[in-house]
């Protein structure tokens, strides 16, 4: 899969107007596939939209496939999810469940925004190498998450887990370890921008002694009051080059935690 270089949380997640009266729309599964995107696989032989709730209730046990970026009131499903094609999947209001789970393929996403949106994954849960963000009051939780790997992502990949806004908060309670890239200048950013990150049982932030071990970095910072990044559980944090410098002599990226303004890091 190809790999994005640079990765922007702010032009991916923002503000959505929604209509007055949102719709509801069940899968019905006539487009004969398991693709979200296609039409006539709901009963109003529409895609929902940002102004819509989609409801995904089916027997069995299949995967339905989103394949590009997608804006939508809030999503329930009892069949896994998988987000796939760099796309982001973003609530803007309600609840949003997901009982089967959800597999978000590397530099895809997922985002939640406003103060009344909840989201809560509790099937089977893989985020390696995705990107995670909640805005304006949100709740992202993925309580079966236990793990997160940025490898093998390619060289200058960056990934982001993000709460911004008051209010909000991404759940990552369960996790267990993040082990970094094995390529150069591999970033993940953790940061809290008057939210809460909670990260409280993870204990290893591993940087493998693998690849190319030039510029990476894992950077937490919690900014701003009411910003609190939960590292209680962490134990191990390595970073295999904290000195690496670029051809002019410029610093490339050191691993790093970081508090400003009233924010807090809870080691």
């Amino acid at each position: 899969m190809r790999t994005k270089r640079r990765f922007s949380p702010l032009t991916r997640w923002h503000r959505l107007e929604s209509r007055d009266v949102p719709a509801v729309i069940s899968w019905d599964g006539g487009g004969g596939n398991f693709n979200f995107h296609n039409p006539l696989n709901w009963n109003t032989d529409t895609v929902p939209g940002v102004a819509d709730d989609a409801i995904i209730s089916i027997a069995g046990s299949n995967t339905i496939s989103v394949n590009s970026t997608l804006n939508i009131r809030s999503l329930n499903s009892n069949q896994l999810v998988q987000i796939a094609n760099v796309a982001v999947v973003t609530v803007t209001a309600g609840t949003s469940l997901l009982t089967a789970g959800i597999t978000v393929d590397p530099g895809s996403g997922i985002g939640a925004t406003g103060p009344t949106t909840a989201m809560t994954v509790t099937g089977p849960t893989i985020i390696d190498g995705c990107n995670l963000a909640v805005t304006d009051g949100a709740k992202l939780s993925l309580p079966a998450a236990v793990s997160y790997s940025m490898q093998p992502l390619g060289y200058g990949a960056r990934r982001s887990f993000i709460a911004y806004g008051t209010g909000s908060k991404l759940d990552l309670g369960n996790l267990v370890s993040i082990t970094q890239g094995d390529d150069w200048s591999n970033t993940l950013e953790i940061d809290a921008l008057s939210g809460v990150i909670d990260l409280h049982s993870l204990v290893a932030i591993n940087d493998p002694n693998v690849g190319d071990t030039r510029g990476r970095s894992v950077r937490v910072s919690a900014q701003g009051f009411s910003s609190v990044v939960d590292l209680s559980g962490l134990t191990t944090f390595t970073d295999r080059d904290p000195n690496y410098a670029d051809y002019y002599g410029i610093y490339e990226g050191r691993s790093a935690l970081l508090a400003s303004n009233s924010g807090k890091i809870t080691v």
